[in-house]
């Protein structure tokens, strides 16, 4: 997979930022995608995506989109969710043209997770998403996140070329 980040589209999101934090911005969105990927299979979870399913999900699925959020209090993981495909880094692609993505959420451990949220991320995918969308999921617990949860979505495998969905 190629990932795709959209300087035009950095531009008019922060378009009040001065040169050097938009590059320090750009960097940041950058390690943060590839601290993401390389997590998704290096780093023990309560739902793991393994090295060998990251490879058959990004081998050959074209360009990639990748939006993460974090969010914390009430609503959070709506907010959160909505945050992560509203991020610049998703180029306003319309999801539906989506076949595969992967949903990678961190929370601070199992007491502060419900059966509602993950219900109202299931929702929320069935709704945004193809409904024949392939998800892979990734569950991870970190505690330096306290009271707050990390959303990232990779999306790709685009039922239209990228120059189609970019443009």
């Amino acid at each position: 997979s190629l990932f795709v980040l959209d300087n035009d589209k950095l531009c008019e999101s922060y378009s009040d930022l001065r040169l050097s934090e938009t590059f320090s911005l750009s960097d940041e969105l950058l390690y943060t995608a590839a601290k993401d990927i390389a997590e998704l299979f290096s780093v023990p979870g309560y739902i793991n995506v393994n090295f060998s399913d990251l490879n058959e999900f990004m081998r050959r699925s074209g360009f990639a989109i990748i939006g993460f959020a974090t969010s914390k209090g009430v609503d959070r993981f709506h907010k959160a969710i909505e945050a992560a495909i509203q991020s610049p880094s998703m180029n306003n692609i319309d999801l539906k043209e989506a076949k595969s993505i992967i949903l990678y959420i961190n929370v601070s451990s199992s007491e502060d997770l419900s059966l509602d949220e993950m219900t109202i991320i299931t929702d929320y995918i069935n709704d945004k998403f193809d409904p024949e969308v392939h998800c892979l999921w990734n569950i991870r617990f970190d505690e330096s996140l306290e009271s707050s949860i990390r959303i990232t979505i990779i999306a790709t495998r685009f039922t239209k070329d990228a120059a189609t969905i970019l443009a």
